[in-house]
Order: structure tokens, then C-alpha cells, then sequence
């Protein structure tokens, strides 16, 4: 035993000076690389730290300046770092620290691109892309140091390393990754685009009108077209730290003298027009955000719009200024509308003051909402002590990929009422990734007073920025943007005409009563022949819409919103009321239905209702797939069936497209390694005589339950709410 024992121990001791003979030259030569290494990964660094500080001081300072003092910020703080780790924990390798602080940096950008949905697959990614340079740099710079040319090793970490390094560059670099998935969910509602027919005169609608556009400037430099006062808004928005010092540098004025400032569109000989104003989000505040709406403000002039692009980037770069942003809207009103009564002034009676919309994107989507509500207020609602005194006739509110809860006027959600407000947001909006603006078209309500309505344009292939020409096609700037998935978007011509078309049938039937085509917010199907080839998904609801079953009332799930109404479910697994979450505040959140079933099941959703005379009126519901299944090809299927009082019955199958969930792929590692982000926007199904078959006994005059029947040959899940009647359309 002694014997055996005494062999197994020397086999291992030679078999370790083996390995450590011939891991000699391994090991000198990545020892040799590693300052070589050292600087590369510092180098690396500072490219992935670069765009953290570029936003800012490429604005005052020269540009390969701020390159040279990030590179000198890096290595600064990373010898700083790697001193307070020798000083406080153990002695430790300069080119670990080096190789730790690129690997993070690459990491949050991988995992910022990805809106932090996934995080160990970026961070396993940027751990090998910054693990490929370093070898790289280590074997190049050892082969120099040692002059050993002849080791298999070196050449072979040499090779993979080098490739790694160009696959990783081919990753920043080519958007061309993943499956279409746009073709993929179009082909869903083929049958929509096919059926389609040419509706006389809308081509015409879509082009330029018969107007030639003039614009001019306004602001409070000398030079303007109309010289305008500035505005003090630093009880409501602050600059702080570093961030005041590049902006007092770059604006040379303070928040107390904001300009008053904006391009006017409009149609040559043409005295009291309707007017749009308009205002951007936040983005670089040296870029001229405020011309990026040009295309939609040259579309609407030469119809015989003005339009009213308001430059706020005073207040761009800020945090918790939405408020500012708003009262900017209402002081750019003011100051035209006091333009508009000097005869020597360009805006003499150019803008009607009783035909306003306010419109916004982004950040700028949320402050209108806001605008119009201090439009009404005689005080702030943070500070009585700041009076306000606009109420200006705001008669319509678009919001264009606007976030939510960023401001909160003491603590409450903004709620507006009696207005028509419209909402357009992309599927693919890689910044404000969700429809944020839900939740404010969701606290949009009518009051039975006025004819309003509300209406949201859910595009599949439509991003944030390419609503904004200065903006274009990447969410995020360098670094970031690298890893964004932007192979499949529409064009921004297709995204831009979509925008018009929607805004300007807006504006027709807000201010002009005009409804010759605001059919396209309820019966979006009529219209696709004209209609960029994407995935529309619309909601739409009015003044005369009665809700049967909302959700939000109470916890009772059986129970609807007026008295007769009840909900039944069959063949499902779980039903109840969920939180619909959007915006950035849990409070006056959006509740809906949301039932469930198991594979081989009958699923049944049973509306019972307050006897309807079906021949006077639409009954509508707004449903989403709830189902995440990367695999599904298929349109979601569904059958409605009315029941009268007599039990008996009539049918249809799909009435209008319900798309099966959207799943978006928001990233290019989700292209490659397969994954998505899920989007369940609810399609509005507006159900009318018409479409019913069955039954030839049917009493569509007394019409007491709907029922909605689903596919339950696998597991599946559906999200309905605001079921409504109404007048027929």
C-alpha cells in the first residue's frame, strides 16, 4: 500500500512540473503583455466612458479635449481605485482593476440598451469582449518583450482573441441582425391590407395642400423675425452641480431669464388659422430639437395650419422640470397671441385663439398634458404663492411617445377632462420602452358636457426618435446605441407619414368640426390601402360611450359599472382584476380583466348586460393577448356571440385583428442568443350588426349577453376592458 501510495504521489509531482514546465512560456509571455494591456483596457474604457461626458462639455470645450481628459478621468480614477484597494483590503494586480473597470463599463452599456431587462447575458458578453482584448494586447506586446516566436500557445490566444475582436466590432458596428419580426406580426392582419379598398380623395389628404409655407424665428435676440421677452422659471426647474456649470457656459443665461423662443410654419395669405404648437423632449441641448418636427409642420401649413415649434432646450438636461416645461408651453401662447394684436408684428392676426391644440414628445408629451391642466388653475399646485392666468380655448392635447408621473402637480397624477386627446407611440421605442402615456389617455375623462373624444396609434416598427428628424434613428447616443436593435424599424418617412395622417385628421375634427376622415381613429382596417404596411393596434373612445365594465370601480370582479352587469367565466384557470402599470407612480392606475386557462380547456369570458337594442347601438371591448410564446405565428383567435332574450344566438369570428403579443426585440444579443421584450397593447373591437350570422329568429332589439370564446387547444391567458355601448357611429 506504502508502494502504491508513494507512485501515486510522484506521477502527480511530475505530472505538475510537466504542466508548470510547459505553462513556463504560456504564463512568461501574458506577463510580459500586461502593460500593453494595461493601456488598452484603459483605452477601452475610455471610449465606453467618453459619451458619458461628451453630452455635456463638447458643448463648451474642444472635442478631442474632452478625449483626452476622459482618457485622463479613467486612469486617474482607476489608479485611485486600485490605491484605496491596497490601502484597505489586500494588495492586488493593476491590470485586474484595469480589466474590472472596462468590463463594467462595456457592461452598462450592454445592459442600458437593453432597459436593464436582462442583465447576466450583457454582462457574460462584455466580460468576454474585454477578456479578447486584453489577451490580445498581452500576447502581441509578450511576443515583442520575450522574442520567444515560436510558442503554439501565443499564436493560438493570438487567433481567438483576434477574432473575438472583430466579431465584437462587427456587433457595435452592423444593425443587420434577427428575424423580421414586423413581417412576421403584419402577416397576421394580411387579410386587413388585402381587403382594403382605395377611398376616394385621401392620397390627395396625405400630400401637400394647396398653401405655400412661409416660416420666421421668434425669441429675444435682436436679430429675431419678432423679438420676444424671456421667462422666469427658476421657481420650477434648477440647475445643480456640474450640470450648471456647462449649461450657465453654454446658454450664458439663467433659468430666471428662459427665451420665449420657436419657428412659426405657416400658409402664406392666410389670416386667422388654426394652430398647432408644438414642443420637444429632452436631448442634447445643441441640437435644435425644436426644427425636428419640420416635415409635420410644412405638411400642416400647406393644409392652412400654423404651427408653432417651441424651442425649450433651456430646460433640457434637467431632472423633476416637467412643470417648467409646461408653463413654457402656456407662455409661448401667450406671447403670440400678444403678437397677434400688433400690426407690425408678422403674427398679426395669424392664429385664431379660439382653435388650439398643444402637442409634445417624449418628456414634451407628458408636459402638455400638464400645460393644459395649469391652463385652468389660477395657482401652482406645489406653491399657491406662484399665481398663473392663461386659460387659453386649448381645445385638443397630442401626446407623441411621452413618458408619465415624471411631474406630479402635489403628488397627484395629472387628470384632465372634456378634451380630445390623441396618443401615438412605436413598439420599438427603445427609450420610453413601454407606453407610458397610457396611463394619462387612461386619466383623460368626459364629463357627458361636450362632444370629446380619445383616441391611441400603437405602430409596431416605430422608434422615439425617428418622430423627430434632429433625433433619427438610435434611442440612445454613442456607446449605448451600439447594442440597440434597429435592423427592422419602418423608415422614418413611413413613421413621419403615419404621424401626419393621424395629426392632421386630429386637427380636422378638433378645431375645423371637420370628420370626413376621423373615421381612421375607430376603423384604422379602412384605411390601410392608403397606410404604411406595419401593425396598427387603436383604441378609441368618446363622449357617448357608455362603460358597462371598467374594472377600476372596486375589488368586486364580478360585478360591472352599472346595474345589470355582470362577468362569468368558463373553462379558465384563474380570472380576476390586475393592475395595468404604467407611468412612473403606482397611484390612479389603470385595472383590468385578466383571465387565464390550461392547455385542452373551453375558455368562455360571458358579458351579461342591460337589455340592448342592438339595431341603435355598437357594443365594443378593448382585448390584448396576454400569452408570451416567441414561437406564435398566429393572429389571436376569438369568436363573440350576442344572446337575446330568448336565448338564442348569432356569431362572428375574428371581427376586428387582435394581434397575438408583440414581441419586440430591443437589442442585438436578444437577435442573436433569441429572447424579446413583450408588449400586450389592447385592440379596441367595435362590433355592429353587420358582421353577425346565425340565428335567423335572432331579436337584435334585445340583446342581454356577449360572450367571448378563445382558442384553448394551448395555455393562453386575455386581457379585456372598457366595455362600452354606444350610438352607432
Amino acid at each position: 500500500m506504502k508502494k502504491l501510495f508513494s507512485k501515486i504521489c510522484t506521477f502527480f509531482k511530475k505530472t505538475g512540473e510537466w504542466f508548470k514546465k510547459v505553462l513556463k512560456g504560456p504564463s512568461e509571455l501574458l506577463t510580459a503583455g500586461r502593460p500593453l494591456a494595461i493601456v488598452t483596457l484603459a483605452l477601452l474604457t475610455t471610449v465606453f466612458t467618453y459619451n458619458f461626458f461628451t453630452n455635456a462639455l463638447n458643448k463648451i470645450i474642444f472635442k478631442p479635449v474632452v478625449i483626452l481628459g476622459t482618457a485622463v478621468i479613467v486612469v486617474a480614477g482607476t489608479e485611485l481605485a486600485i490605491l484605496v484597494i491596497r490601502l484597505l483590503i489586500a494588495k492586488v494586480k493593476r491590470s485586474r482593476i484595469y480589466f474590472l473597470v472596462a468590463w463594467i463599463m462595456i457592461g452598462m452599456c450592454m445592459v442600458f440598451a437593453g432597459q436593464a431587462n436582462s442583465v447576466p447575458l450583457p454582462l457574460l458578453i462584455s466580460f468576454a469582449a474585454t477578456l479578447v482584448f486584453d489577451l490580445f494586447a498581452r500576447v502581441i506586446w509578450g511576443f515583442y518583450k520575450t522574442l520567444r516566436f515560436k510558442q503554439v500557445f501565443g499564436y493560438l490566444c493570438a487567433l481567438i482573441s483576434f477574432v473575438g475582436i472583430v466579431a465584437f466590432v462587427i456587433l457595435m458596428t452592423n444593425d443587420d441582425f434577427g428575424p423580421d419580426t414586423v413581417e412576421k406580426y403584419v402577416a397576421q392582419g394580411e387579410k386587413d391590407f388585402e381587403s382594403a379598398k382605395e377611398i376616394p380623395g385621401f392620397e390627395e389628404y396625405k400630400g401637400e395642400g394647396k398653401y405655400a409655407v412661409m416660416t420666421f424665428d421668434y425669441g429675444p435676440d435682436e436679430d429675431e423675425d419678432i423679438v420676444t421677452e424671456t421667462v422666469d422659471m427658476s421657481p420650477y426647474a434648477e440647475r445643480e452641480g456640474i450640470t450648471k456649470f456647462i449649461m450657465d457656459r453654454f446658454f450664458r443665461n439663467e433659468l430666471s431669464e428662459a427665451p420665449i423662443a420657436g419657428r412659426i410654419w405657416y400658409p402664406s395669405g392666410k389670416k386667422n388659422c388654426p394652430a398647432l404648437f408644438i414642443v420637444h423632449g429632452n436631448h442634447d441641448y445643441d441640437v435644435p430639437s425644436y426644427l425636428g418636427y419640420d416635415y409635420l409642420a410644412e405638411y400642416l401649413a400647406s393644409n392652412g395650419y400654423v404651427v408653432v415649434s417651441i424651442d425649450e432646450n433651456i430646460v433640457n438636461g434637467l431632472g423633476n422640470e416637467n412643470d417648467a416645461r409646461a408653463l413654457m408651453v402656456l407662455e409661448n401662447i401667450k406671447a403670440l397671441l400678444k403678437e397677434r394684436e400688433k400690426e407690425n408684428s408678422l403674427a398679426y392676426e395669424l392664429i385664431d385663439p379660439d382653435k388650439i391644440v398643444i402637442a409634445g414628445h417624449s418628456r414634451g408629451g407628458e408636459c402638455v398634458s400638464t400645460a393644459y391642466l395649469f391652463n385652468d388653475l389660477d395657482a401652482c399646485p406645489d406653491n399657491g404663492n406662484n399665481r398663473f392666468n392663461y386659460h387659453f380655448n386649448i381645445s385638443g392635447v397630442i401626446a407623441i411617445a411621452p413618458v408619465c408621473d415624471q411631474y406630479m402637480p402635489a403628488d397627484h397624477a395629472v387628470k384632465i377632462e372634456d378634451v380630445n386627446y390623441l396618443l401615438l407611440h412605436g413598439a420599438n421605442d427603445q427609450d420610453v420602452s413601454s407606453m407610458m402615456g397610457e396611463k394619462q389617455y387612461n386619466n383623460v375623462t368626459f364629463t357627458g358636457h361636450k362632444d370629446c373624444f380619445k383616441s391611441y396609434v400603437y405602430l409596431m416598427g416605430a422608434n422615439h426618435g425617428q418622430f423627430n428628424t434632429q433625433w433619427g434613428r438610435y434611442d440612445w447616443s454613442d456607446c449605448v446605441k451600439w447594442f440597440l436593435n434597429t435592423a427592422h424599424f419602418i423608415e422614418a418617412e413611413e413613421q413621419q407619414e403615419i404621424a401626419k395622417v393621424y395629426i392632421r385628421a386630429f386637427l380636422d375634427k378638433t378645431l375645423l368640426g371637420d370628420d370626413t376622415y376621423s373615421d381612421i381613429f375607430y376603423n384604422n382596417d379602412k384605411y390601410k390601402k392608403h397606410l404604411p404596411k406595419t401593425v396598427y393596434i387603436t383604441d378609441y373612445i368618446d363622449s357617448e360611450c357608455e362603460t358597462l365594465f371598467s374594472f377600476d370601480k372596486d375589488t368586486d370582479i364580478v360585478k360591472g359599472d352599472k346595474e345589470g352587469c355582470k362577468v362569468t367565466c368558463y373553462g379558465v384557470d384563474c380570472f380576476k382584476e390586475r393592475v395595468y402599470n404604467y407611468g412612473g407612480s403606482s397611484t390612479d392606475q389603470e385595472y383590468l380583466l385578466d383571465a387565464n386557462w390550461k392547455e385542452d380547456s373551453s375558455p368562455i369570458v360571458k358579458f351579461t348586460i342591460p337589455t340592448t337594442d342592438f339595431n341603435e347601438k355598437n357594443i365594443s371591448f378593448a382585448m390584448a393577448d396576454s400569452s408570451e410564446d416567441e414561437e406564435n405565428v398566429d393572429a389571436f383567435w376569438y369568436k363573440v356571440e350576442l344572446f337575446d332574450e330568448n336565448a338564442n344566438k348569432v356569431s362572428v369570428e375574428n371581427p376586428t385583428t387582435v394581434y397575438s403579443s408583440l414581441g419586440v426585440i430591443m437589442t442585438k444579443l436578444e437577435a442573436i442568443f433569441g429572447g424579446c421584450t413583450f408588449k400586450h397593447e389592447r385592440q379596441r373591437v367595435i362590433l355592429t350588426k353587420d358582421m353577425f350570422s346565425g340565428d335567423s329568429s335572432f331579436d337584435y332589439s334585445k340583446v342581454n349577453a356577449v360572450t367571448i370564446t378563445f382558442d384553448g387547444s394551448k395555455e393562453g391567458g386575455v386581457l379585456i376592458d372598457d366595455v362600452c355601448v354606444r350610438d352607432l357611429y
